[in-house]
């Protein structure tokens, strides 16, 4: 059976509680256990979860909204393909958000319209970004085949996240510069 499962920038904040820093951008890094990969990855997927349900709340843009419900399906699924690998493993996932994407929804919580939906973006294309990284780590360093080849299986999924991340963020930059620009021109025709 194979099974896929997803990463993100929460992942990168709690392997650096895990193993003393960041191990996407460590060279040398020691690797990571299986289990505790799968505990990242089970944070992390809570954490895409609960922040893309926020942005279906908070979010302004049809766009923004649209990705994060792809977010919440996604990860929904992702996170219960992960909990079957775990199973296999005898490993335990956690059941909150990492503690990066809790200090992000945090702060996010307060934001609203266009700068809610620029800044979830903007984290949204960081996060991916990141999780790549981490990705092709867990493919060189896994010792389990089936934690290796379900992040091999990820990768596609993480890519195509990305991609649309990214231009959903691209989108929102050009609406807040028409906004910001609309705005100037208005008040000097005053």
């Amino acid at each position: 059976m194979r099974s896929t499962f997803f990463l993100s920038v929460g992942a990168i904040a709690s392997a650096a509680l895990l193993a003393a820093g960041n191990p996407a951008e460590r060279p040398a890094a020691k690797p990571l256990d299986d289990a505790a990969i799968l505990g990242i990855l089970g944070e992390a997927n809570k954490g895409e979860i609960e922040m893309g349900k926020l942005a279906q709340q908070k979010a302004q843009d049809a766009q923004v909204k649209d990705f994060a419900q792809k977010m919440v399906d996604d990860h929904t699924k992702l996170l219960e393909d992960l909990q079957k690998v775990a199973q296999e493993q005898n490993v335990q996932l956690p059941t909150t958000p990492d503690a990066k994407h809790q200090k992000l929804m945090k702060k996010m919580q307060s934001l609203s319209g266009e700068k809610f939906d620029r800044q979830y973006m903007q984290a949204m294309v960081k996060d991916h970004k990141q999780a790549i990284k981490l990705l092709n780590r867990t493919e060189k360093s896994a010792k389990a085949d089936a934690v290796k080849s379900a992040a091999q299986q990820a990768e596609p999924q993480i890519r195509d996240h990305l991609q649309m991340a990214q231009s959903v963020s691209k989108s929102e930059k050009a609406s807040a510069g028409k906004t910001a620009k609309s705005g100037s021109q208005a008040g000097a025709a005053r």
